[in-house]
């Protein structure tokens, strides 16, 4: 069913490496997606996906605060060599704090210029600097909001299933991501269209909607397209959530009864009304269906 649909919608789907080194040097990498809106190299994408970026903010600060103190006792003159090691170990810096951050928007070219961000419904609206046009020429097209029945068949795309890892070059202060990585195999998953759910926020119940589906989203997949049989955009992934069903069987493992719990997993998505609104705010040029 999606097969001709595939076709358009992986020329506009793009994967994202983001790479960190943290304060004990060891490099992480995790994958995920983001969807090309125009020729003007504005792209959407789920606003999680800058939470290291917001997490490395706070860590600059950390180890500002550890080095200035691990220099002033290290300039102490009055200490004798004894106490300076005493006081040196008693500083316990985090081996967790992010040191360097940097994100692959699938090409090396491309950076992040402009960004904004509706965290309430994890949006996140880019252009991106180093952008060819000339490279792409598919991009999707809105669905109508009006058109969105539930129980259609939707489908969804990204880069789960597939590990990224990556070297920190010292004396470049650059991530080299490994060869092995590349190509990045794309992977769809199809589902239903549930319902629409709205966004509790502090203030309240807003406009602000969300797209469910009956099938769950997958690491990787995160800021990645849910689109139709048409290839017409119906949302952009955002998490998964796990629902009680309500009952709890119990088995037996090693000759103890053990309750398991019962979810349903589906995926959820910021919902293409939601993403428009936003679109039309930022004055970002978009295609939509009639």
């Amino acid at each position: 069913m999606f097969a001709t649909a595939l076709a358009s919608v992986r020329q506009f789907t793009k994967p994202v490496i983001i790479s960190i080194r943290r304060f004990d040097g060891t490099v992480e990498c995790g994958i995920g997606a983001f969807v090309l809106l125009n020729d003007q190299g504005w792209i959407a994408t789920a606003a999680h996906l800058f939470d290291a970026s917001t997490e490395k903010e706070k860590h600059d600060k950390d180890v500002l605060e550890y080095n200035a103190k691990r220099a002033a006792i290290e300039s102490n003159t009055k200490l004798f060599p004894k106490q300076k090691a005493r006081e040196l170990a008693n500083l316990r810096p985090d081996p967790k704090w992010i040191t360097d951050l940097a994100y692959w928007w699938a090409k090396d070219s491309h950076k992040i210029q402009v960004c904004h961000f509706l965290k309430n419904a994890d949006i996140a609206v880019a252009q991106l600097g180093g952008f060819q046009a000339a490279d792409h020429k598919v991009y999707p097209k809105l669905m109508n909001p009006t058109g969105m029945k539930p129980g259609t068949s939707v489908c969804r795309l990204g880069y789960p299933f597939h590990n990224a890892t990556a070297v920190f070059d010292e004396s470049q202060k650059v991530f080299q991501i490994a060869a092995s990585v590349f190509p990045i195999p794309e992977f769809p998953n199809e589902g239903i269209f549930t319902r629409h759910l709205l966004i509790q926020t502090p203030t309240g119940i807003t406009n602000l909607k969300l797209i469910e589906t009956s099938s769950p989203g997958l690491r990787g997949q995160s800021g990645g397209p849910i689109f139709d049989q048409y290839g017409n955009l119906w949302g952009i992934q955002s998490r998964t959530e796990h629902l009680p069903l309500g009952f709890s069987p119990s088995v037996v493992v090693g000759g103890k009864n053990v309750v398991e719990h019962q979810f349903m997993h589906v995926g959820r998505g910021y919902h293409v009304e939601t993403l428009i609104g936003v679109l039309k705010e930022k004055g970002v040029p978009f295609a939509q269906c009639a």
